[in-house]
Parts: C-alpha cells; sequence; structure tokens
C-alpha cells in the first residue's frame, strides 16, 4: 500500500492533468498502525484512517474515515463513516459497522448501586448502518430522511436485558449549521436533530421512538482562542422490551471524555460539555475541557451526583480544511466509586477532528 499510493497520485496527474501540488490542496490522508491488548481480545492489530478531499462542485471538505482490528483471538471489527458534500445543496452522511468484538454490560442507572455487582463481557455479532441525504432548504438549513438499521446477536440473550435483536426505520433530520469551517470552527452555531421510528409490523423487533439532538456554539475570543460549547440529548422511548444495548450512554473519545464508555446506561443521557482552543505555536494548538452529563429513566426518574469529566489536550493541524490530529488525557469525579478493575484513572485519546 506504502508504494502504490505514488503510483496512483502520478496516474492522476497524468490522466487528468492536475499537478501534485493542486492534488495536494484538494487531497489530504493518514493512515496509522494501532495495537491494543485486553484479557478478552488477546492482543488486536489494525489500522485506521482518514481522507480529506474537495469534490469538484463543492467549496466544503468531505471526509471519509475507517477502522479496522482484528484479535489474536479469532474477533474482528470494522468500521467506517463519511460526510460527502456533493454539491452546496446536498450532502450525504453515512455510518457503518460490521463486528464480533468483545464488548461489557456494567448495568442499567445513574446511581452506584445500578451498577451489576459483576460486568458482564460477551462477544456480540453486531451490524449497524446509518444514512442520511440532506439538502439545503434554505441559508445553512439543510433536511432529509433519515434511515438506520442495527442488528446484533450475543450469547447473553436474555439476560439483565441484553437481547438479540432486528431495529430498522425510517425517520427525519434537521440541520442548521453557520460555522465558518466543520472541521474546526472559530464562530458559528450548530444544530442537529434527528427521529428515527421502528416498527414490528415492519419487521423490527420492538416498537421504539429515538430522538437525538446536538446543539454546538463557538465564540471566538480574539488571537486565535475560541471558547465552545456543546449540549446533547439522546432518549429513546419504547416499550419495556427495548434491548439495554440499545439504551443510550455518556463517555467516551467525544462527549464526557474521562468518563468510561457504556458504564451508565439508561432512556435518556443528557451531556454538557465545553472547551477552550488556543494556538501554541505554528501548527501546534492546545485545548482544555470540562463536561457533564448523566442518564436518567423515563418512567422512572431519579436524580444523582452528575458524572464530571475534565482534561487538556495537544492538536496538530493535519491540513488545510484544519483538520486536526488530537492527543486528549482526561479524568472523572467517579472514578473511586467504581465496582470494576480500571478505577480513578487517566484516560488517554489519540484521534482526529475535534470532539465536537
Amino acid at each position: 500500500m506504502v508504494f502504490s499510493i505514488p503510483f496512483l497520485l502520478c496516474a492522476k496527474e497524468k490522466q487528468t492533468g492536475i499537478s501534485l501540488s493542486d492534488y495536494w490542496k484538494r487531497h489530504s490522508f493518514y493512515i496509522v498502525p494501532t495495537a491494543t491488548y485486553s484479557p478478552e481480545t488477546d492482543w488486536a492489530f489494525g489500522i485506521a484512517g482518514s481522507h480529506y478531499f474537495k469534490l469538484p462542485s463543492s467549496i466544503q471538505t468531505s471526509s471519509v474515515s475507517y477502522q479496522a482490528n482484528y484479535s489474536l483471538l479469532l474477533q474482528f471489527s470494522i468500521s467506517g463513516s463519511s460526510r460527502l458534500y456533493l454539491h452546496e445543496n446536498c450532502m450525504i452522511y453515512s455510518k457503518i459497522l460490521l463486528e464480533r468484538y468483545p464488548d461489557k454490560y456494567y448495568g442499567r442507572g445513574n446511581r452506584q448501586e445500578d451498577l451489576l455487582p459483576e460486568t458482564m463481557q460477551y462477544t456480540p455479532w453486531r451490524f449497524q448502518l446509518v444514512l442520511q441525504p440532506l439538502w439545503r432548504f434554505a441559508p445553512h438549513w439543510y433536511a432529509g430522511p433519515h434511515l438506520s438499521i442495527w442488528a446484533e446477536k450475543n450469547q447473553l440473550n436474555g439476560q439483565n436485558g441484553l437481547h438479540d435483536f432486528f431495529i430498522w426505520g425510517p425517520g427525519a433530520v434537521i440541520n442548521f449549521d453557520n460555522r465558518d469551517n466543520i472541521y474546526y470552527p472559530l464562530k458559528g452555531c450548530f444544530f442537529k436533530s434527528s427521529l428515527l421510528y421502528s416498527e414490528p409490523y415492519l419487521g423490527s423487533s420492538t416498537r421504539l421512538l429515538s430522538w437525538k439532538n446536538d446543539l454546538r456554539g463557538f465564540i471566538h475570543l480574539g488571537a486565535g482562542v475560541v471558547l465552545g460549547g456543546q449540549l446533547v440529548t439522546d432518549l429513546i422511548y419504547g416499550e419495556t422490551d427495548v434491548p439495554a444495548q440499545m439504551l443510550p450512554s455518556i463517555g467516551g473519545s467525544d462527549q464526557l471524555r474521562g468518563v468510561q464508555h457504556g458504564v451508565w446506561r439508561d432512556n435518556v443521557a443528557i451531556v454538557c460539555q465545553t472547551e477552550l482552543r488556543f494556538p501554541i505555536w505554528n501548527i501546534l494548538g492546545g485545548t482544555a475541557f470540562v463536561s457533564t452529563g448523566d442518564v436518567y429513566n423515563l418512567y422512572n426518574w431519579q436524580w444523582s451526583c452528575p458524572k464530571v469529566g475534565y482534561g487538556a489536550g495537544i492538536r496538530i493541524r493535519f491540513n488545510e480544511a484544519k483538520v486536526n490530529l488530537r492527543f486528549d488525557v482526561a479524568r472523572e469525579n467517579y472514578g473511586n466509586w467504581y465496582n470494576f478493575a480500571d478505577k480513578d484513572t487517566w484516560r488517554f485519546y489519540f484521534t482526529a477532528t475535534e470532539a465536537f
């Protein structure tokens, strides 16, 4: 693969007449090897990367990201996502996942006593597909249909709310975006709301309604310093047999960094986070962030001490579209309360693009 890249670039120049300098202005990509170890997977190896490019009919930068892992225990995970700006009035967002990879279920609820005495480990077959074609109907406003498919089969079927299931359904998306840059904005707002309905009469395992909202705002304080904020809500309303794996959760590399993903989950998840971004030198930048959030049950609402994550990170500008490679370190306020092994620890995240 390394040796084929120069050949492909030269071939493009010869066939289209585009110089390599112009090509690199419109295209950039990275590929990095990955290696992890855990008792559930033994050693796992893979690749992760992204490709950023501008289509001839659009001034916005499109992106395709991908990741693949394979473990010594014959487990695998393949995922990809894309954001394609076909022209100024049309964009398509898509995401796909196929895996047979270990996962953990900690319980359901927002209090320590809600967690299971022992974490359940399982290795599901999982397939997910999301497709959202959007059209502009007013300045900065986009709308379109939303199609989602999620299927899972695991060896713990029926235990503690974990079920085999097949969910698919139609929905709708509305999107507002007046940011000056979609990957590293200095100013502007972003809002996205999506609805999805699943119905057994259409072949799904259960009836449910999913409603997701994402609101972001950015203020340029001067000299390249930016203050950003985000509010995310995720709600699933449905019958009592909604699979536990589908319930909204908090934590991870993008929302509530420092909180381990999947520990806290229920019908409703709410996350609020803010981040200060500042230049350091040339292509190097830094961030400091704090976030808070929790999960709640629609049918038995109870309050708990909110989960708080905080930390800092380094940014390296990757291309002219202002895509950054980011390295974050974060921790949380619930570390010592966990009843599983990796407690009270700093967590590290290395990926591309900002958390929001």
